[in-house]
């Protein structure tokens, strides 16, 4: 059996595997939380031009007289563009949004005009009520950063800014492999085991968007597993395998990988469940390799494979941090292994909690988000109220 990797050294040597960046061009009404690949610099000023900011008159002030009545010259709506300069005492009826001719230098709102015997009086105003051509954003002026991820508010900023693709990021495509001739789909059969790691990994990357393949089962056969891992290296960014990672004659993946020209980065680390967790490169493509037991493969799910794509897609973001929280259970475990336990975390009276997935009865009033309680290696249990790490995945 090969030396264990620590659970936290593990952690670090997936998220610092080397990835191309990958991105695509999408439409503007397609970029609703998409991340962005570059920055965006803008190619036009805005506004584009002078608009006014109210309903009302647009004057020249520097060359008019307000204690005399102004002549109305034409109407213009936000459509329309004004082609003639204003003269003394001239006005232009505006709409909110409207152009201004160049040497318009006020607009005076409709509540400061009043209508003496059919002529029209303007009162001088503090305010301007004129937009000038780019005072909210100049032409090449920096917009977005890359891996800003874009929400609603940005995307009417960019439309604004005649913008109509963007470059995002893009998530990886993944191909899922199951193995081993126990595994099927067939709910039925008394003594079946239902492939269950295959329903919580392609639900979990359909809620994330994530691109995806099933493979199917591979039967316990060097050959047909060695066939599928090739043609997977060279049609997805990323594979994943639940089951053979044991010990057993039966267990065949690591021997294959390394016959392929792979390399095996990690075998096994010192948790549990999830202990004989193994990571690979093939082709250089990333293989995640999960036990085939559920909790195991659950557990190296949340906490290798999801980080890693948070990583490719939004690579500045940072990790998902750990938080204290006192346990709501007592537990005896092994000395030297972490224990890796999928809880439900909730705040309760100012204080953190975590409790165990399996006997968690949290009152409906509480509001609690899925998590893994980490207990350190160097203890021998835990008792209830006691605190320890909690790795927060709120995200799935």
């Amino acid at each position: 059996m090969s030396s264990l990797t620590d659970l936290w050294d593990a952690r670090k040597t997936v998220l610092r595997c080397s990835f191309p960046p990958l991105s695509e061009t999408v439409s503007l009404e397609q970029g609703m939380g998409k991340i962005l690949a570059r920055e965006i610099l803008s190619p036009v000023d805005l506004p584009h031009f002078n608009r006014s900011r109210m309903d009302g008159y647009c004057i020249n002030s520097e060359i008019s007289d307000f204690s005399k009545p102004f002549k109305i010259t034409a109407e213009i709506s936000a459509s329309d563009y004004p082609e003639n300069t204003l003269g003394v005492n001239e006005a232009l009826k505006v709409a909110t949004g409207s152009m201004v001719p160049e040497n318009a230098d006020m607009v005076v709102p409709l509540e400061y005009s009043k209508n003496q015997d059919g002529k029209l009086f303007l009162e001088r105003t503090e305010k301007r009520f004129i937009d000038v051509k780019g005072s909210k954003i100049k032409q090449n002026e920096k917009i977005f950063p890359p891996n800003h991820r874009l929400d609603h508010r940005d995307l009417e900023l960019l439309a604004s800014l005649k913008i109509s693709h963007i470059e995002v990021s893009m998530p990886p495509k993944i191909g899922v492999i199951s193995t081993g001739g126990e595994i099927t789909h067939l709910f039925h059969s008394k003594h079946s085991i239902v492939n269950s790691n295959f329903y919580m990994l392609t639900a979990l990357l359909n809620k994330l968007s994530v691109p995806h393949s099933y493979l199917g089962v591979v039967p316990d056969s060097k050959n047909e597993l060695a066939e599928v891992l090739k043609t997977s290296s060279e049609r997805y960014d990323i594979i994943t395998t639940f089951g053979g990672t044991g010990f057993s004659r039966f267990d065949l993946l690591t021997s294959t990988i390394r016959e392929l020209g792979g390399r095996i980065l990690i075998e096994g680390i010192n948790a549990s469940p999830g202990k004989t967790f193994k990571f690979a490169e093939l082709n250089g493509r990333p293989v995640f390799i999960f036990p085939g037991t559920p909790e195991s493969a659950v557990v190296s799910t949340e906490f290798f494979l999801i980080p890693f794509i948070k990583k490719i897609m939004a690579p500045d973001s940072g990790d998902f941090n750990t938080q204290k929280s006192a346990v709501n259970f007592d537990l005896k475990k092994k000395e030297g292994f972490y224990k890796l336990l999928l809880t439900y975390t909730y705040f309760e009276n100012g204080s953190l909690y975590s409790a165990d997935r399996y006997s968690a009865k949290l009152h409906s009033s509480l509001s609690s988000f899925r998590s893994i309680s980490i207990i350190e290696k160097n203890k021998k249990g835990i008792k209830k109220g006691e605190e320890c790490d909690t790795l927060l995945t709120y995200y799935l």
